[in-house]
């Protein structure tokens, strides 16, 4: 689909191979924005594909996941691939389970080091406490100017 700009996963199911087809096509994808609502839980591997694409799209924009159950792998690839990314603004949205010390730490990392990323919406995300050290440590580097 090369003129697709929009990405709506809500509700569905997703196999893994899904995440594992758009990493290895991602470089080359159009869309311009992924909102993923609700889903399935997505093992380490799948996460870890899903973070790598998100960073090597071109075009991407904004996304948006909500109540989306990532595992810890997903801020390890994050981090490893965020000075690749392209989106300007994100939103993260789960009333699940914490994220491990370890990943928040990962997290924070991605964020300050993605050279686009302006904004950034946490909601009911349960971060560790090294979430916020790891910002403070970065945030020199960062671009970012808002987040809730």
């Amino acid at each position: 689909m090369p003129n697709l700009k929009t990405l709506e996963l809500r509700d569905v199911r997703i196999a893994d191979e899904f995440f594992a087809a758009l990493a290895e096509s991602a470089s080359g994808a159009r869309l311009e924005s992924i909102e993923h609502i609700r889903g399935r839980n997505i093992s380490a591997d799948a996460s870890q594909a899903y973070a790598t694409s998100i960073c090597a799209m071109p075009n991407l924009k904004t996304l948006e996941l909500t109540d989306v159950r990532i595992a810890d792998e997903f801020f390890a690839a994050l981090a490893e691939s965020a000075s690749g990314a392209r989106f300007e603004s994100g939103t993260h949205r789960c009333g699940g389970p914490s994220i491990s010390a370890d990943a928040s730490q990962a997290y924070a990392t991605s964020i300050c080091t993605m050279p686009n990323l302006k904004t950034l919406e946490l909601r009911d995300v349960k971060i560790a406490d090294e979430f916020f050290a790891a910002l403070a440590e970065s945030a020199k580097e960062a671009r970012v100017s808002h987040i809730a």
